[in-house]
């Protein structure tokens, strides 16, 4: 029915956009580790001085008298957010299993930690186009890697929700173990359409959008009254042709034969 009630982008007639995401330096840039910041002291939510004392005591410190007016003083506390969990997307069981012939270690099994990298390059073909056009395609790297860590030798990072120094060693992993949207295949022009252009797309119209964003011609292509009757007679030429059942998600490799929606395999490596 949109395509129908459109009625052009000035007045903006919807509500504004809800602001961008905030970027924290205890999160990196693009895939971040989930770390929450808590305000509080230690009397509020630890134990108190004579216990603090007698684990100093414990653990072989040189000074072991704890004040209370140390455990008074409010802090920035860094814990693990709901992100840190079981490293199921490293599991060999489960709805999606991963093709491994083993099990993750108990104190390795979480996940939070990864970090992926993307790297693009434009390059040419060597046998031209049509009519002798040249022809450039775009490729993509991608890498995903997570430290890995110990409390106890037992203990996973974030069994005790504070950050602490616990890990030792990095490893590369699969990127499609790791919590990288869409496997790291992310794209970067999106992400600049939406903390760049929108905000100006609000505020002055389509038109004031730069035109070399793909995703702003969109945008523009949109207010053309032509363009969207267009849609309006193919839906009511083929809209009874529209297959809503979807795919099975654990299909195989290949075109998925009839299966509706076929494709192939959710894993990538």
């Amino acid at each position: 029915t949109l395509l129908q009630s459109y009625a052009n982008f000035f007045p903006a007639w919807w509500p504004p956009l809800p602001p961008p995401p905030e970027r924290t330096y205890s999160n990196s840039e693009f895939f971040g580790l989930h770390l929450e910041k808590v305000y509080s002291s230690l009397s509020a939510e630890g134990p108190d001085a004579s216990t603090l004392s007698d684990i100093a005591i414990d653990r072989g410190f040189t000074r072991t008298a704890i004040s209370s007016a140390a455990t008074q003083i409010d802090a920035t506390w860094f814990v693990y957010g709901g992100r840190w969990g079981s490293w199921d997307a490293m599991s060999a069981y489960g709805g999606y299993p991963f093709p491994i012939s083993g099990s993750v270690k108990e104190q390795y099994d979480y996940s939070g930690a990864d970090a992926a990298v993307r790297v693009e390059a434009t390059t040419q073909r060597l046998t031209p186009g049509s009519g002798g056009s040249t022809i450039s395609n775009t490729l993509t790297w991608t890498s995903a890697a997570k430290p890995f860590g110990f409390l106890n030798e037992s203990d996973r990072p974030m069994d005790y929700d504070l950050v602490l120094p616990a890990f030792h060693d990095v490893r590369l992993i699969p990127v499609d173990a790791s919590s990288a949207p869409a496997g790291g295949g992310f794209n970067l022009a999106w992400r600049k359409h939406l903390g760049e252009h929108l905000p100006n797309y609000m505020a002055s119209g389509p038109f004031s959008l730069p035109s070399g964003c793909y995703y702003c011609q969109q945008l523009r292509t949109w207010e053309s009254v032509a363009f969207r009757q267009s849609g309006v007679n193919w839906l009511a030429l083929h809209s009874d042709r529209c297959d809503t059942r979807g795919g099975d998600p654990g299909g195989g490799g290949g075109g998925g034969g009839d299966a509706p929606g076929g494709g192939g395999p959710r894993r990538g490596h």
